[in-house]
This record gives structure tokens, C-alpha cells and sequence, in this order.
């Protein structure tokens, strides 16, 4: 026979309604053949083992044969021995590197016994193109020359490491770990939330003459308001003549983003409003706005989860809601 095609694997997804797949491609050996699940909600590889896991029929047949599933109680089998819908199989041809052929002088031999050893040979060279395919390779413009994709030696034995490219562009270095990554992240996050807590603590002290009655207000009894979810560029509704409100809030069928303009009453001076998340998959958004109705909070948003709550104070000389403290 000849090797006229590419086809050196198979890939199927479960359906717990069948537990033989077809290989579409010649094999010398049950051997040839390696057979791996993943289970789709991980991504955790399982290699299978023959006779344990799985029997292979056909062969040597130049058209391919099937493999069947094994129930032994793996967690990818479903029903009876089919492959459960949770996960996918791949059934890769992969041919040991070895050539056992011994054809002697003036001995004789059939033809076929050639064609066969070319055939394998074709086998072995399609699987390492496969491996080829699947690896980092430079673009073709670039020489190997321009660049060195040895892996530096400082990866080895170095945890939670990166590899970044070298300073001259040709190579790569040990880079920073992921721990010094999410660290510097951590610091970015929080200088701006600095930068914009000084911009609320401006607001603040403008806002110094309010304290003294906020405090006095605070006093009362509270309004609680019925829950509202809010859709996207939606607003909160308020009541005119509470002086201190409850508002418990969500996004209205996924995390949504309220309006610029958050609330849609107008209240009256120096009235307490505190926004109560309810939902951790249906959060609220609120953003940073300094315009008439806006919120001046204590970064560029917020985002209101179950149990989170932010507490405003509205200034209605300067018509803004001003952030003066949160849980989270």
C-alpha cells in the first residue's frame, strides 16, 4: 500500500451513546496506537491503557479499524462502556522508533516486506511533523540566526518563574515570577486607587461643612427601600424626603453598569444613601463621574457583589453623590 494521506489522529466529544470510535489510518500494531481523555471542565489528560482501558480490532487493515472503550469503572465512562458526555478522546497514531526489517544479501524476501518498512517510516516522519506543527516556532522570515530559542539554564529549579525576551531582542532571559508579577499589578492597582482617593478626600474636605449634619442625620431611622436590579445605563430609584435610605441592589440579568447618573430622585441635602449588593453573578457597577448627579467614589468604579456596600452623601450645592466608605 502507500501513505497518500495526513491523517495520523482522531478526536471525538462524548455523547454517553456509543464507546467504539473508528481510526481512519494503518497500523502495524495494537501498539501504534495511543489513546488520551480530557475531561472538558479541567482539561485534565488521562493516557489510556490498552486491554485495561481499551481494545483495538483491524489491525493491519489500510483503511483503519476501531478502538473500544473498557468500562472499569473510569470516570469517563458513562453508561455501559460509552464515552460520557464530560469529556473528549483523541486517538493518535504513533509508530515506535525502531526499524526491525533485517534483509539479508542474496536472501530472499517479498516485496511487500519493502513497502512495509517504507510505510512505517512515512508513519514515523507524519507523527514528528505533527509534534513539529504543535511546537513554538520562529515566523519564516526570521533566520534562526536573528534569534536564539534556547530556553535559558535559570529556568530550572526557578518556581513560579516566566520567560521573557533578552534586552537586545535575540534570545530569552529568566523573566520576573508570577508572584513578583501579581505584586507589581498589586501596586499599580494601588497608586491609582491613591491618586483617586486623594481626589475624593479633596471632594471630602470641600464637602467638610456637610459633616457635621450628616452625622446628626445619621441619627434617624433608616428607609429601606424594596430590592431594584438594574439594567444596563439604568438608574436607582431614591425617595425625596428620607434622610437616610437602604438601597439593595443588582444587575438585571448579568452585571450591569447603572447610569452616569446613578439615581433618578433628586433628594435633599445631606441625605445618607447606602447601596447594598445582592448578587455575586448579577452585580452592579458604579462609576466615578464628576458631573451634575454623579458619583465621586473612590476610584474609577465599583463593582457591588453580595454583601458589598458603599455608603453616599449627597452635596446638593455642588449636586454630587460623594463617596464616605465602603466594606470592601
Amino acid at each position: 500500500m502507500t501513505i497518500s494521506s495526513l491523517t495520523n489522529r482522531n478526536d471525538y466529544t462524548g455523547t454517553d451513546a456509543t464507546g467504539t470510535y473508528n481510526y481512519t489510518y494503518k497500523i502495524f500494531d495494537e501498539d501504534d496506537l495511543t489513546l488520551v481523555v480530557k475531561e472538558i471542565s479541567t482539561s485534565i489528560e488521562t493516557e489510556l491503557t490498552i486491554a485495561t482501558d481499551y481494545t483495538v480490532a483491524n489491525v493491519g487493515n489500510s483503511s483503519g479499524g476501531t478502538i473500544t472503550l473498557v468500562d472499569n469503572g473510569q470516570a469517563w465512562i458513562g453508561t455501559s462502556n460509552n464515552l460520557n458526555t464530560t469529556y473528549k478522546l483523541t486517538i493518535k497514531r504513533i509508530a515506535d522508533l525502531q526499524q526491525e526489517t533485517d534483509i539479508r544479501n542474496q536472501g530472499q524476501y517479498f516485496p511487500e516486506v519493502i513497502e512495509d518498512v517504507f510505510d512505517r517510516t512515512v508513519m514515523i516522519s507524519q507523527q514528528q511533523q505533527a509534534m513539529i506543527d504543535a511546537s513554538i516556532k520562529l515566523p519564516t522570515t526570521v533566520l534562526s540566526a536573528d534569534f536564539d530559542t534556547t530556553l535559558p539554564v535559570g529556568l530550572v529549579g526557578t518556581a513560579d518563574a516566566t520567560i521573557a525576551v533578552n534586552g537586545t531582542g535575540d534570545g530569552f532571559v529568566v523573566g520576573p515570577s508570577a508572584s513578583q508579577i501579581t505584586a507589581a499589578s498589586g501596586n499599580a492597582v494601588a497608586a491609582a486607587a491613591s491618586a483617586a482617593a486623594a481626589l475624593v478626600s479633596e471632594n471630602n474636605a470641600a464637602a467638610s461643612e456637610v459633616a457635621a449634619e450628616v452625622a446628626a442625620a445619621a441619627s434617624g431611622i433608616p428607609f429601606v427601600k424594596t430590592s431594584q436590579a438594574i439594567s444596563s445605563g439604568g438608574q436607582i430609584v431614591l425617595e425625596a424626603d428620607e434622610n437616610i435610605q437602604f438601597c439593595r441592589v443588582s444587575g438585571n440579568a448579568g452585571t450591569q453598569t447603572a447610569s452616569t447618573t446613578p439615581f433618578s430622585t433628586t433628594p435633599g441635602n445631606n441625605i445618607l444613601v447606602s447601596l447594598i449588593g445582592t448578587d455575586n453573578i448579577n452585580q452592579l457597577v458604579i462609576t466615578y463621574n464628576d458631573i451634575a448627579g454623579g458619583c465621586l467614589i473612590n476610584g474609577a468604579s465599583v463593582f457591588l457583589g453580595n454583601n458589598d456596600i458603599i455608603n453616599f452623601v449627597y452635596d446638593a450645592t455642588e449636586d454630587r453623590y460623594i463617596e464616605t466608605s465602603r466594606n470592601f
